[in-house]
């Protein structure tokens, strides 16, 4: 069953209603309330998840408060159509749709649910995978969006072992869940957010040796993660930063916005992946740098890759076993009950965040499925 990890067949009757954080308006966190929404049902090619944790991620952000601009052209323009917030998940399949047959009831699932702030939601079979004995609901649900992104930027940075060929991938480590990084040096910058960490996590996995840039505040738990960090901001933080050059390999998920600075960080042949948008302003908010990398493509021998990230059951199923070996593991700054994910989402823009927040929503089905936390 799609590498799934089996629970019980049998599923309490299901309520008519459940407790889910909505919205009415775009805005700050001020804007979520707790309400009592109709469960949803599984369609065509779906199944219906008994929430157990949810992930916060700045996806939530953005679309609880409509920002950039642009983007409301997707979800509403004058509200969000959708009321309901969240994706990230880790639950239990309580239910499963028409011509379903990746999952069964019972079934220990994550992935990307279509409103996971809730005791229930709905997700598409195409965007989950089975959790793996030993890994923790926790775990399983901080990596579903974040983890995803930050193994693609990982392979997406063409990394080889110091000494082989920059534009070679031997077929073993083109087939590996990481690639041999072992003597590259790689710059992460926003080393202490959700992506940032996790791509730190799996570089040095890698055997890459990395650098981690962070803000002042969460310099100290950047150093927890990395070789070596990097102070960014004030007025010498261009300078820290140009001072490290050059790198084999950069992931942007934060900070630099300037393809040109970019560029000159970077060692001939290396790679800068480009991770969302954060920092920008305007009706794009930041997104023009993916749209216009594709157009630069590489400067004087270095390369430029916008990464936009979607859940698939492989990339999935390749994190559920490097959550399962060990080779991942998420830091996990704090849970909170669904009653405080505007707490959640507060901390989360105003820095306080570290790692990944959890909202943790249901019981856990097995205590021995749980792991020591981060």
């Amino acid at each position: 069953m799609a590498g799934a990890s089996r629970g019980p067949a049998a599923v309490p009757p299901l309520p008519a209603l459940m407790r889910a954080v909505a919205q009415e308006r775009y805005g700050g966190p001020e804007v979520l309330r707790v309400i009592d929404a109709p469960l949803p049902e599984a369609g065509p090619g779906e199944v219906l998840v008994r929430v157990i944790a949810a992930g916060v991620d700045r996806g939530v952000w953005h679309l609880m408060t409509g920002t950039p601009v642009g983007v409301r052209l997707g979800i509403g323009l004058r509200a969000p159509r959708e009321r309901v917030r969240g994706r990230e998940v880790a639950g239990e399949v309580v239910a499963v749709g028409p011509g379903v047959t990746a999952f069964a009831i019972g079934d220990r699932v994550f992935g990307a649910g279509h409103a996971s702030f809730a005791e229930f939601t709905r997700a598409r079979v195409d965007r989950l995978a089975g959790i793996p004995a030993g890994v923790a609901w926790e775990q399983a649900a901080a990596s579903a969006t974040s983890g995803t992104t930050a193994l693609q930027a990982v392979r997406l940075l063409g990394l080889t072992a110091a000494g082989d060929p920059a534009d070679s991938v031997p077929a073993a480590a083109s087939k590996s869940l990481l690639p041999d990084a072992a003597g590259r040096r790689v710059l992460v910058t926003g080393a202490a957010g959700g992506v940032g960490s996790l791509a730190v996590h799996l570089l040095r996995s890698a055997g890459a040796h990395v650098i981690g840039a962070a803000s002042p505040a969460r310099l100290e738990f950047a150093r927890t993660l990395c070789d070596e960090v990097v102070e960014t901001g004030g007025e010498y933080g261009e300078a820290r930063l140009r001072a490290l050059a050059p790198v084999d390999g950069l992931v942007s998920t934060s900070g630099i916005r300037s393809y040109r600075m970019l560029c000159s960080l970077l060692a001939d042949g290396g790679t800068a992946v480009l991770v969302g948008a954060e920092g920008g302003r305007g009706l794009l908010g930041g997104f023009e740098r993916q749209l216009l990398a594709p157009l630069l493509g590489s400067r004087d021998g270095r390369r430029l890759r916008a990464l936009t990230s979607v859940e698939t059951p492989e990339l999935l199923a390749d994190l559920g076993r490097l959550l399962a070996d060990g080779r991942l593991r998420v830091p996990i700054h704090g849970e909170y009950a669904l009653d405080a994910t505007a707490d959640a989402l507060r901390d989360l823009q105003e820095g306080r965040v570290t790692g990944k927040a959890i909202i943790r929503i249901g019981a856990e089905a097995d205590a021995a499925d749980r792991s020591p936390r981060a």
